[in-house]
């Protein structure tokens, strides 16, 4: 496993390990209920989060691609990030995004 490898793991499970206590925390009677009303609060910024997430690590590979793909890579990734502040929905950020991505490198 080299660091790249070690690292994208590490992203991957600390999303994972946020993901599960956002679930499991209200469950729970041993967390104060000024924890749980935070948290609420929070909840609202971890898909936006995540997908910036997203969007950083598929932009990597933009410094090395030929300028068509980069271009192609750099404008999908502006039109998920203006879908997700217009509308809000990750689903259909990620799907149109991925979709006119494929479309571009196919034609």
């Amino acid at each position: 496993m080299n660091v790249e490898s070690s690292y994208e793991l590490i992203a991957i499970l600390g999303m994972g390990v946020v993901t599960f206590g956002i679930r499991a925390l209200p469950f729970l009677r041993i967390v104060p209920n000024v924890w749980l009303a935070k948290l609420e609060e929070k909840k609202a910024v971890f898909p936006t989060l995540f997908l910036a997430l997203l969007v950083v690590y598929c932009l990597s590979p933009a410094r090395s691609a030929p300028p068509a793909e980069a271009g192609s890579l750099l404008g999908c990734s502006a039109l998920v990030a203006a879908l997700q502040w217009y509308r809000g929905q990750l689903i259909l950020s990620l799907t149109l995004g991925t979709a006119v991505y494929l479309y571009l490198l196919n034609h």
